[in-house]
């Protein structure tokens, strides 16, 4: 199938403007996704964008989400472990690059009339300035671990991420965690906690 114009100056983008500052540090790209794995110690990093579904090939409205993955986080949340194939929504840690740039909701416009030097000037200014350096802090599991504990629990997979601090020598803040949530339960998430709380007692921290 034949690109548009607005296709191609995206791929532009990604492809040439952003991949190569990671392509340097190690990450690897498919489609649009750079993704850094240690299959050693299974964690890694990624860089997603985002098409807004509401456009169209001539007007593409694109975000920036980046993700820290566990292997073990994905493992209590779905049951798999993707390695280095993991995705974005599968990551213990989630955010947009508004988010790291003091909670905007921060998207980019491109069409025919976008002029493409500023918004590649606008782009590489965001992933310089708060994309690289935020990856870049992220050098261990525990880096991610710690991510994990500052994060709300709003808008993460709770039980998830408590089974993967409780796992990752983080036990009483993962038990704080799980007594916090009772607060403002329904009557199903309480089971859920319930069964959650039954099972860390029976097992040993990790």
């Amino acid at each position: 199938m034949v690109k548009t114009e607005t296709e191609i100056q995206f791929d532009n983008l990604v492809s040439k403007v952003i991949y190569p500052h990671f392509k340097a540090i190690g990450y690897k790209k498919t489609g649009s996704n750079f993704r850094y794995y240690d299959n050693d110690n299974g964690f890694g990093k990624i860089v997603s964008f985002q098409k807004s579904r509401f456009y169209s090939k001539d007007h593409i409205n694109f975000a920036v989400n980046v993700g820290l993955y566990l292997n073990d986080f994905e493992f209590y949340l779905t049951g798999k472990k993707s390695a280095e194939k993991f995705t974005e929504v599968v990551c213990a840690v989630r955010y947009r690059t508004g988010k790291l740039m003091g909670d905007l909701d921060t998207w980019y416009d491109l069409n025919a009339d976008t002029n493409i030097a500023e918004l590649q000037k606008r782009l590489e200014q965001h992933f310089l300035n708060y994309i690289i350096p935020y990856l870049d802090k992220i050098k261990t599991r525990d880096d991610i671990i710690n991510e994990l504990i500052l994060e709300s629990t709003y808008g993460y997979p709770v039980i998830a991420r408590i089974k993967t601090l409780y796992h990752n020598g983080q036990r009483e803040k993962a038990l704080n965690i799980l007594k916090s949530e009772y607060r403002g339960a329904t009557e199903v998430m309480k089971k859920w906690l319930d069964n959650l709380n039954l099972e860390l007692t029976k097992m040993p921290n990790a």
